[in-house]
C-alpha cells in the first residue's frame, strides 16, 4: 500500500462544523476531518475532468476511476496540527493525568512544569488528578518529553441580512430576519498534516491532485475555507505513531488515533469499551481481556452531497481513548502493524477507526516548555505625525475588537418575560441620547441629582402596572432582575477596569489590548468603558424589543 503525506496551510479561517454549541453558533472541529479532504479531492478530480461532482459516478469518463479512488480501498486520514518541528501530532491520550493542586497553584507561565502521569501504565492515589491539558501531542520515539499542541481559533460575529424571495434587498432587519450568528473557526496561518493510504497503482493520480489551492468547510462566500496543499510526499514505510512495535507484545495499550464507530450485535452504534476490546481481540485472533479503559464518547455526523442531506448521527468513541488489554499469548508485531494499517469499525475511508499499539510506554512525562520568540524591537520612531497615525490605528483596532466582544456578550444575554416593546424602546432612546453626550448628564430634582436613565428607572418603579412588568423581567443566564442588571452596568466604576469588566460580564482575556510597535499601544479608557457600557445596554434592549 502506498502512503502519501501532505500538509494543508490555512490561507483563511476554516469552519468545519461539529455537533456542538447552541443553534446560533457554529463551532469548528479541532482538526480537518478525512471526509472533508476526500470531498475536496473528489471535487478537484471532477473539475479536472470537466464533470459535475454529482455526476462523477455516472459519467463514462470518470465513473471507473472515481469509484476506485474515492469509494474503494483508499483511506483519507484526518489532518491534525503540526508541532513547531513540523511533525504531525496525534490526539492526546485520555489516560494522561496531572495533579489538580499542582496545576491550580502554578502560574500561567509555569503550567508546563506540571508533569503528566499515564494512568494506563500505573495508577496513583496520593493526590487528586484531572485530565491533562492540550488537545494534540507529539511524543517522540522512546522519549520522556511530550509536546502539547492546541489549534488556534478565531471567533467572529455575523448578522443574517434581511431578505425576501432569496434576495438580499433590505438594508434593515425585518421580522424573522437579522439573526446574529457566532462562528468559531480554525484561525488562518496554521498548518495541518494529513495522509492518504492507497493502492500503488493509484498513488500517481492522487499525487497530481495534492497541489494548489482548495476550499474547505462552510461559509466560503464569507471569507472562510481557502487553503493550500504543500509538501506532498510519497513514502515507502510509515506508521501513524513514532517508533516501532516491539515483537512480541505481552501487553497491549491501544490508543485511538481518530474517532471509532462500532455497532453492537443489534446494529446500534455504541461506545462500549468491552465491545471495542472484543472487536480488537477478534481481529488479532487472540483472547485479550480488558484490564482498564479510559474512554469517552460523542455524537458524530456528516453530510452527503449526493443526497443533499445530513448523515444520521452516530455515537462514536472519541479520539484519544485508551484501552489496556492482557493477551493470553504474545501477539506478533506483524499482526499489530496490519491492524494499525487497516483500522477498525465503520467509515474508515473517511479517517475513522485509526488506532496505534503500545505508543504509550512511560509512567511519567514532562511537558516541553513553550518556545518564547523574541522579536526584534520595533519602534514607530519618526516624527510626531507618524506616532499620531499609529495611535489612531491602534485605537481603531481596539474599537473593532471591542465591538466583536460587545456583540458576542449581547448575544449571550436573553431577557425572560420582557416588558412591552414601547417601554423598552423608550429606555433605549434614553440610553442612545446619553451615548451622544460627551460626558454623563445629571438632572437635579429637589435635593437629588441623578442621570436621566436613573430617573426613568425610578419613575417606572413608582407606578404599579409598570413596576410589575419590569419586576417580572429577568436577565438570563444570571437570573438577575433586568432593572438591577441595567443599573449595575450603567453605574459601574468606569475608572476601575476590573470592576467594570465584571459588571459587563467579560473575562480578563476578553478585554482587548492593542500594541503597534513597541512604543504605541491602546487600552480601554474611562470614556470608552462608559461608551461600551451604554452600547451593551442599548443592544440588549434592541434585541428584546425586536
Amino acid at each position: 500500500m502506498a502512503v502519501l503525506t501532505y500538509q494543508i496551510r490555512l490561507l483563511e479561517p476554516v469552519l468545519v462544523t461539529k455537533l456542538d454549541g447552541d443553534p446560533n453558533s457554529n463551532i469548528s472541529h479541532d482538526y480537518l476531518p478525512g471526509s472533508v479532504l476526500r470531498a475536496a479531492l473528489l471535487g478537484r478530480f471532477a473539475s479536472d475532468n470537466n464533470v459535475a461532482v454529482k455526476d462523477v459516478l455516472e459519467h463514462e469518463r470518470t465513473k471507473a476511476d472515481a469509484a476506485r479512488l474515492f469509494f474503494g480501498h483508499a483511506r483519507f486520514l484526518n489532518a491534525y496540527p503540526v508541532d513547531r518541528l513540523n511533525n504531525r501530532t496525534l490526539p492526546k491520550p485520555l489516560s494522561w493525568r496531572q495533579s489538580k493542586s499542582a496545576r491550580n497553584e502554578a502560574r500561567d507561565d509555569e503550567k508546563h512544569s506540571v508533569p503528566i502521569y499515564d494512568f494506563a501504565i500505573a495508577q496513583r492515589d496520593n493526590d487528586q488528578y484531572q485530565r491533562a491539558e492540550g488537545i494534540f501531542c507529539f511524543m517522540g520515539d522512546r522519549g520522556s518529553t511530550v509536546r502539547l499542541v492546541s489549534p488556534e481559533r478565531q471567533v467572529m460575529i455575523h448578522t443574517q441580512r434581511a431578505s425576501r424571495d432569496g434576495k438580499r434587498n433590505y438594508g434593515r432587519a425585518l421580522k424573522g430576519d437579522g439573526a446574529v450568528y457566532r462562528y468559531e473557526s480554525l484561525a488562518a496561518g496554521q498548518v495541518f498534516a494529513a495522509v492518504i493510504l492507497c493502492d500503488e497503482a493509484d498513488a500517481e493520480l492522487f499525487e497530481s491532485l495534492l497541489k494548489g489551492e482548495y476550499s474547505l468547510g462552510g461559509a466560503r462566500t464569507a471569507g472562510y475555507g481557502r487553503v493550500r496543499i504543500e509538501n506532498a510526499e510519497r513514502m515507502d514505510t510509515w506508521r501513524e505513531a513514532p517508533g516501532q512495535i516491539e515483537d512480541p507484545a505481552h501487553e497491549l495499550i491501544v490508543t485511538l488515533a481518530s474517532d471509532v464507530l462500532l455497532r453492537n450485535p443489534h446494529g446500534q452504534y455504541v461506545a462500549d469499551a468491552e465491545l471495542l476490546a472484543r472487536h480488537i481481540a477478534e481481529r488479532l485472533g487472540v483472547e485479550a481481556p480488558l484490564e482498564q479503559a479510559f474512554v469517552s464518547a460523542h455524537p458524530v455526523g456528516g453530510f452527503n452531497r449526493k443526497w443533499g442531506l445530513p448523515l444520521p448521527q452516530a455515537l462514536a468513541f472519541e479520539m484519544g481513548s485508551v484501552l489496556v488489554l492482557k493477551p493470553a499469548q504474545p501477539v506478533s508485531a506483524d499482526r499489530l502493524r496490519a491492524l494499525e494499517e487497516s483500522g477498525i469499525g465503520e467509515r474508515r475511508i473517511d479517517g475513522f477507526g485509526r488506532l496505534v499499539f503500545n505508543w504509550q510506554y512511560r509512567e511519567k512525562l514532562s511537558i516541553e516548555a513553550p518556545v518564547q520568540s523574541e522579536p526584534a524591537p520595533k519602534s514607530i520612531g519618526g516624527d510626531a505625525l507618524s506616532k499620531e497615525v499609529a495611535q489612531r490605528m491602534a485605537e481603531r483596532i481596539l474599537r473593532a475588537r471591542m465591538e466583536a466582544q460587545l456583540m458576542a456578550q449581547a448575544g449571550r444575554i436573553h431577557i425572560e418575560r420582557s416588558p412591552g416593546r414601547t417601554q423598552l424602546s423608550r429606555l433605549r432612546n434614553i440610553v442612545l441620547d446619553e451615548l451622544r453626550q460627551p460626558k454623563p448628564t445629571q438632572i437635579t430634582r429637589g435635593q437629588e441629582t441623578k442621570s436621566r436613565l436613573q430617573w426613568f428607572l425610578d419613575d417606572i418603579l413608582k407606578r404599579r402596572v409598570t413596576r410589575e412588568a419590569w419586576e417580572r423581567a429577568r436577565v438570563e443566564p444570571s437570573g438577575e432582575l433586568l432593572v438591577e442588571w441595567i443599573k449595575s452596568v450603567h453605574d459601574a466604576d468606569m475608572d476601575d477596569a476590573d470592576k467594570w469588566r465584571k459588571a459587563v460580564g467579560l473575562s480578563y482575556e476578553e478585554v482587548p489590548k492593542v500594541k503597534v510597535g513597541d512604543d504605541v499601544s491602546a487600552e480601554l479608557t474611562t470614556t470608552m468603558r462608559r461608551e461600551f457600557s451604554l452600547r451593551l445596554i442599548a443592544e440588549v434592549l434592541r434585541r428584546a424589543a425586536k
